[in-house]
């Protein structure tokens, strides 16, 4: 058997797009987050979803039968409370629903994997092209694409006992404990419930904490909150197939010919060169979870790079294989997911590159500042003069500090004909100002983030004090400033 094409960091990043994507599944809500989380080793998965009441700029919102209140800043209840609430959903008895499947897959031998093999007609589908797991080819459970309409529907297949389609497992196998919290109220808990019931349930808990007076207000769509949870189960039952077929199976690895031409390799280097790649040093901390980062470079912009880290970071799978020697990781990063190696040697990161990308950052705030500075107008004009102000005069000292540093290291700085993304040349109200600052001040805060750990600690001492200055001016400054 061939190497199967399956890959966990691949999916794992199909499964950050899809929740990016999903539907809100309470109708006259804001769905803010969704997370979607592994507890212990396949026992169980859950689904966290952040709601708020559906932002509106008009005076009241309606909810079935019922009026809410636009107060500028939260949609309210009558009696003036933010309508805010948290639901986990959690499926509990994942590895007893599908003892029969994991059974027969550790039973799997060269001479029991046939073309008429039940088992693999579940899991791929019968009439599969051979035996490789592939995502999303619509083939049996592990092939159907559950982020299409009718996924959960597609014709069953027997084994073990059981009818086969994700639409039983979520309905009939699956039991859930379910978890509402709506803030400056009780919490609600359960266990052992169906997935139809923890749908009313929801509606019950918002009219048990008076927040809406009848269930039939909410308009639910329970099968969205399964949904992540499917598609983790999904993912994990392919990783413990595969893994099956390179245990018991064995695997030969296969070179396409036309990478061994001239030609083509010369297309395989263009290729790399246009992948977005991290390479980042990681560091266990004995006896947790936690870990450092030490080092880490890549080819791309520290704000995209950040958040593609807090994705692979976010994933369970991965801490736990973190070690308590530090280990470099190679990430390479497309619109599927991440491909994550590790590799033997631990990188040298050359310190100035990514102050480079801070004294750069820098200047482009402070020159985007100046334009805010001097196009401010409105009613507010004199407070958006005065705050770009402020903000350019402490730039402009941390700028000097970055400069003389790099200097100091490597005895220059960088031509500063670099590309500048110059905001519009036109006037500024103090509301629309106060936009463009969130979005110079974060990127500047991602670049020294990104910087940080490839410093000697005197200078990690200095970003410390940038770092708390500009995520104060941000989160309390800012953030308490805006409508």
């Amino acid at each position: 058997m061939a190497n199967s094409p399956f890959s966990l960091s691949k999916i794992l990043g199909w499964l950050k797009s899809f929740l990016s994507q999903l539907p809100c599944p309470i109708e006259g809500f804001n769905m803010r987050d969704v997370k979607v989380k592994e507890d212990g080793d396949g026992d169980a998965f859950s689904s966290l979803f952040v709601f708020s009441a559906n932002p509106s700029k008009s005076e009241t919102y309606s909810v079935g039968d019922r009026t809410y209140h636009y107060d500028g800043q939260n949609l309210t209840d009558v009696e003036g409370n933010p309508i805010d609430v948290n639901v986990l959903l959690r499926a509990t008895n994942i590895k007893a629903v599908f003892a029969p499947i994991l059974t027969g897959i550790n039973a799997m031998n060269p001479e029991n994997v046939k073309k008429a093999n039940p088992l693999l007609d579940v899991l791929l589908g019968t009439d599969r092209p051979d035996n490789y797991y592939h995502q999303n080819n619509g083939k049996g459970l592990l092939g159907v694409n559950l982020a299409k309409e009718g996924a959960l529907k597609y014709q069953a297949t027997s084994y073990g006992g059981k009818n086969w389609t994700w639409g039983y497992i979520a309905d009939d196998y699956l039991q859930y404990g379910l978890e509402c919290e709506a803030p400056g109220k009780e919490p609600g808990y359960i266990e052992n419930q169906t997935l139809d019931k923890c749908g009313k349930l929801i509606a019950e808990y918002l009219v048990d904490q008076e927040i809406i007076t009848n269930p039939s207000e909410l308009k639910i769509d329970i099968y969205t909150f399964a949904l992540p949870i499917l598609v983790r189960i999904q993912a994990w039952l392919a990783e413990y197939y595969d893994a099956a077929c390179k245990k018991y199976l064995g695997k030969t690895e296969t070179v396409d010919e036309k990478y061994k031409t001239e030609e083509g390799a010369q297309e395989v280097a263009q290729i790399a060169d246009s992948t977005k790649q991290i390479n980042v040093t990681f560091q266990k901390i004995t006896g947790s979870t936690s870990f450092y980062m030490t080092a880490i470079k890549a080819n791309y912009s520290p704000t995209e790079v950040l958040a593609d880290l807090d994705e692979v970071v976010g994933q369970d799978e991965f801490i736990d294989a973190l070690s308590e020697e530090p280990t470099t990781y190679e990430i390479k990063v497309d619109d599927e997911g991440f491909d994550i190696e590790p590799c033997e040697e631990c990188i040298e990161c050359n310190p100035c590159e990514s102050l480079c990308e801070v004294f750069k950052a820098g200047i482009r705030a402070y020159r985007n500042l100046y334009i805010l500075h001097w196009m401010a107008s409105g009613n507010d004009m004199m407070k958006l003069h005065v705050l770009a102000e402020e903000m350019y005069g402490e730039l402009i000292q941390e700028i000097d500090t970055v400069g003389e540093l790099l200097v100091e290291k490597q005895a220059t700085v960088p031509q500063l004909d670099f590309p500048c993304d110059y905001i519009a040349i036109q006037q500024y109200d103090f509301q629309t100002g106060l936009d463009h600052i969130k979005s110079l001040i974060q990127t500047y805060i991602d670049c020294i983030d990104y910087a940080y750990c490839n410093q000697d600690s005197d200078v990690q001492s200095t970003l410390d004090e940038w770092l708390r200055y500009w995520k104060k001016q941000l989160n309390y400054f800012v953030e308490r400033q805006e409508i």
